[in-house]
């Protein structure tokens, strides 16, 4: 009978050490598969794989629940991956030589004819690991452990820690960037790979060595021993102690053992297991500040007691709250939310200090939101009391903890990210005057952009370590999803505020590129990296980059083009098909300042963005109220919750950018509960829905015909059949969500 994980870890933590042969048998294609695809050399991998089962071997007591085993190993392995490439810069020979077009097409046929008299096997990797490198790193993983690892997409999926969705998606877009022969070459080439049975027995010989030679002196203690438990236990069933203290007192070896930090993959959204005192300011990440003196960017950050703590909770659920979310899904930028339409008496912005439980119950209606800090700060100093320098989180983390579990008690779905600027800063305080952080002139004064927001000088390698530093905190303190990174523009060509800085593109694409490059080494895979690129593809940054925010203004004539929005839905659909998954796009149009947020005209533009945001993406959109542009002390974003919003359309199931009977610019797309359609036609449409349907906007009941103006987009429900005879509109159905983030209508 073959034993799987649990029963395996069960036998190795009673004292069976072929059971763990057996675990390191299981699974020592993926792991060498993982290791090559990160640092790029079989020999060197190999090794690694080595190094990861003797670390397993040593950690296996503190995995909390055997279950996860495959996902803790993926965390252990990338983590050993890292410290290696930090510590190792080997001069591997690489195909450099070799121009990426001699690779196209003719590769696999050159191979077939060529591979016995002039390529060694060592060649025949580095072919394999530049075909590779054409795709980006996510599927580039799941092509790795497909092929080198032999695993099928459900090992990938539980190995990754996403959905098996996910995987197939991730694999046939790989499969596709790759050409025929590519592809066959590379599964062929990979295919070939096998491990020395060197390397079991090198692991085995390694866990031999971690064993103590035991000693003979005194009595053994097992008798006694058995005798103390059997006495225990007969006490206990005397006092009538009930089945489940039995069951933790009968287990083999302890699953709680306290031991070194250890990643626990866990399925609740709620992050609960942090023992930490209240009242106490608690410490993230590293406590230098970033200068010149900081020295290597590259090497790893000190711990903190707080965050060993911590690194025994995994941020977990990204994708699972992504994929639960019933549309329309909005996002709140900021806090800058003034309320909702029928309560247009709210005067300025909600504040959480205002009304806390009003704030809350506004806020969760979002199913993403930046940046929700928590009440926490980078840490500052007696000498420095203002300046940012820290790369080190202070605060009082119960009390974030317990605000963060509030509002996903609300919404088990919201995702919370934090921002990061890149090259320029609200408040002239945040860096010392005298810092070289700053953008200077030939006055030596400081920069300021068209919006007074003070220059950073991007390519100052300082900078860049503290940014790298301070997400890779924010990663590592388990309460947030990712990053929105702002102040950041998708090339070179198109960086905001490019005439400010003396570097050239090159420059700066490549001072971007490390900093996500960094970042991306120090995170989990999915932590969501989210920049703000306006209408612009990040095409330089595809692989390390989730989503955008495509922060629109209106048109040179004041409002928006049919090109312009054109060009928003070219940018957001290379963004939902581009960028690594998942893909988190954020899409917001601008209000009509001058007019009332629920006139005619404000009505219809938000109608249009939702409408185009349904169609052309799985992603978040918002409608502002537009402020800004007319009020230059107005808050950014500020916007007010539409009730176009609170249609209950479910998901998706249709695909998106789908014509409507093959009418140019007339999008629809079906979602569990009913249509979307959204109209750039240049002229009204009347369309014909497969069935019965009530719009949201219009108010038209129960028809298949429906009429949408152009420049306009509408919602349409189905009928909910309850009984024979019997239906109910989709919009009157209340959509609840139990812990687990399953649905339930009422």
């Amino acid at each position: 009978m073959i034993k799987n994980d649990v029963q395996l870890i069960y036998d190795i933590l009673s004292g069976d050490d072929t059971a763990f042969t057996a675990l390191v048998q299981k699974y020592q294609k993926s792991v060498h598969a993982l290791a090559w695809r990160k640092v790029g050399d079989f020999h060197y991998a190999e090794e690694i794989t080595q190094d990861t089962f003797l670390q397993v071997y040593k950690k296996l007591s503190t995995l909390k629940d055997p279950r996860q085993f495959s996902g803790w190993l993926y965390v252990m392995t990338n983590r050993i991956c890292s410290n290696w490439m930090r510590k190792n810069n080997p001069a591997l020979q690489a195909l450099e030589t070799t121009p990426m077009e001699d690779l196209e097409k003719s590769a696999y046929a050159r191979y077939v004819s060529e591979q016995r008299e002039i390529e060694s096997t060592e060649h025949r990797h580095e072919i394999a690991k530049r075909l590779l490198e054409k795709l980006p790193e996510s599927e580039r993983t799941v092509m790795t452990l497909y092929y080198l690892g032999e695993m099928t997409t459900r090992e990938i999926s539980r190995f990754l820690g996403v959905s098996v969705h996910t995987i197939t998606s991730r694999l046939q877009r790989a499969k596709k960037r790759l050409q025929q022969d590519e592809e066959r070459l590379v599964q062929e080439i990979l295919g070939r790979v096998q491990l020395p049975d060197s390397l079991i027995e090198n692991i085995v010989q390694g866990v031999a060595d971690m064993k103590p030679t035991p000693t003979a002196t005194g009595k053994p203690l097992l008798p006694w021993a058995a005798f103390g438990a059997a006495a225990v236990l007969g006490t206990l069933l005397l006092l009538g102690l009930n089945n489940q203290y039995l069951v933790h007192f009968q287990k083999p070896y302890s699953f709680e053992a306290q031991s070194e930090p250890t990643i626990e993959i866990i399925d609740t959204p709620i992050v609960l297991d942090v023992d930490v005192k209240p009242a106490v300011q608690n410490r993230i990440g590293r406590a230098t500040t970033a200068d010149k003196s900081t020295g290597d960017p590259s090497s790893k950050p000190q711990e903190s007691q707080l965050l060993q703590e911590m690194s025994g909770v995994m941020r977990s659920g990204t994708d699972k709250r992504f994929q639960n979310r019933n549309f329309p899904s909005v996002f709140q930028a900021w806090d800058n939310l003034v309320g909702s339409i029928e309560d247009k008496q709210t005067s300025g912005n909600i504040e959480p200090s205002d009304n806390k439980t009003l704030y809350t119950e506004r806020l969760t209606k979002h199913d993403l939101h930046w940046s929700p800090f928590f009440g926490l700060w980078w840490e500052t100093t007696a000498a420095e009391p203002t300046y940012g320098l820290s790369t080190q989180l202070s605060g009082e983390l119960e009390a974030a903890k317990v605000v963060r579990q509030q509002r996903l008690a609300l919404n088990p779905n919201m995702l919370f990210l934090v921002e990061i600027r890149i090259h320029n800063h609200l408040r002239a305080s945040a860096f010392p005057p005298d810092s070289e952080f700053w953008l200077r002139d030939s006055n030596n004064r400081i920069i300021q952009n068209r919006s007074n927001e003070y220059m950073m000088d991007l390519l100052n390698p300082d900078l860049q370590n503290l940014l790298i530093q301070r997400i890779g905190a924010i990663a590592n303190c388990g309460l947030f999803d990712g990053v929105m990174i702002a102040g950041f523009h998708a090339n070179a060509t198109g960086f905001m505020d490019r005439h400010f800085h003396d570097a050239t593109d090159e420059e700066i694409i490549a001072a971007t590129t490390r900093i996500l490059r960094e970042v991306r080494t120090r995170v989990q895979d999915d932590f969501l990296i989210i920049v703000n690129t306006h209408r612009t593809k990040p095409t330089a940054y595809v692989e390390y980059v989730n989503g955008t925010f495509i922060e629109t203004r209106r048109d040179a004539n004041g409002s928006y083009t049919r090109e312009g929005l054109q060009r928003i839905e070219d940018t957001l659909l290379w963004a939902e098909t581009q960028l690594r998954e998942p893909q988190v796009n954020c899409l917001e149009g601008e209000g009509i300042g001058t007019l009332p947020p629920d006139s005619p005209e404000n009505l219809r533009w938000a109608r249009v963005f939702t409408t185009l945001s349904l169609t052309h993406s799985d992603g978040y959109v918002l409608y502002t109220d537009g402020m800004r542009a007319v009020d230059p002390q107005a808050q950014h974003h500020a916007h007010y919750w539409y009730p176009f919003w609170d249609a209950n359309l479910g998901q998706p199931v249709g695909k998106k950018v789908q014509c409507y009977d093959d009418s140019e610019g007339l999008f629809i797309r079906e979602f569990t509960n009913g249509w979307v359609v959204y109209n750039r036609s240049g002229k009204t449409q009347r369309i014909e829905l497969p069935k019965e349907a009530s719009g949201v906007a219009s108010g038209l009941k129960n028809t298949r015909w429906h009429t949408v103006p152009d420049l306009d987009g509408e919602i349409f429900l189905k009928k909910v059949v309850l009984s024979v005879g019997a239906t109910v509109d989709t919009d009157t159905v209340t959509v609840v969500r139990d812990p687990e983030g399953k649905q339930n209508e009422k």
